[in-house]
């Protein structure tokens, strides 16, 4: 469900209502705004939230993918110069002077941490896994309920998004349905209904357990990784709080 209008006036969200189904959007597309956006964020602010539930963009931005545009090469090597000529205590004065937020959340005795913190400060673009180092402290947090309170949630929420006009939403983007942001969980299942292959119900029906299967499969993702910190959703609040007001 895309946020409300009273729901964004309350907190800024990004890339909300920010591409057309026709666009052709990448998880190297994604790293890269979303990188630029934590550049520009903190020089004023100290925490930014990152959430969804789609791994790959995550790790793309966090961890890099061999797609992203390669790093400035030119700056680099002029790094590398200040580096061997100046010492590391120049680069250590660039980046604070780039960023005190930064300089604060990176290993400021690594070289290269140091080096490739500037380049995305000065030029946001990020390179491959091999090279690639994201330069702000991360704190993960996974919000989990039980399985069958899960499900529960999901169902009401698919029937919440058909009462407002999810039915209609997708038979005006009928035409687009071969486009790539249309094959997914929510508008596929209308499609198929469109064209007399279900049952509007049973299109309903097949919503939900698609979105059950999904959730399923981001659990199974995230659960792989180890430096998770898992807390019950319906106590989250007031321990997510706690874990930002610590920072």
């Amino acid at each position: 469900r895309k946020h409300t209008i009273q729901e964004l006036a309350v907190v800024r969200h990004y890339f909300i209502n920010s591409l057309s189904v026709l666009d052709t959007y990448s998880a190297g597309d994604f790293a890269r705004d979303a990188l630029q956006v934590c550049t520009t964020q903190f020089q004023t602010k100290k925490t930014l939230i990152l959430t969804g539930g789609s791994g790959l963009y995550i790790r793309a931005l966090l961890n890099g993918l061999d797609a992203l545009p390669q790093a400035n090469e030119e700056l680099r090597t002029e790094l590398h110069r200040i580096l061997s000529e100046q010492g590391i205590t120049a680069l250590q004065a660039m980046l604070k002077q780039l960023s005190e937020h930064v300089y604060k959340n990176t290993d400021v005795q690594n070289p290269q941490r140091l080096m490739r913190a500037i380049e995305i400060l000065k030029s946001p673009v990020a390179v491959s896994p091999t090279n690639y180092v994201f330069p702000y402290r991360v704190i993960k947090i996974g919000l989990e309920l039980p399985r069958p309170l899960l499900y529960e949630r999901i169902n009401n929420r698919v029937d919440e998004m058909v009462k407002n006009g999810l039915e209609s939403e997708a038979r005006a983007m009928l035409p687009y349905k071969h486009t790539y942001a249309l094959q997914t969980v929510g508008y596929s299942e209308w499609f198929d209904y469109f064209e007399g292959k279900t049952t509007r119900e049973q299109a309903i029906e097949l919503i939900k357990q698609h979105t059950r299967n999904y959730a399923k499969r981001q659990l199974t993702w995230f659960r792989k990784q180890t430096d998770i910190t898992w807390l019950d959703a319906r106590e989250a609040d007031q321990k997510i709080a706690e874990i930002i007001a610590g920072l």
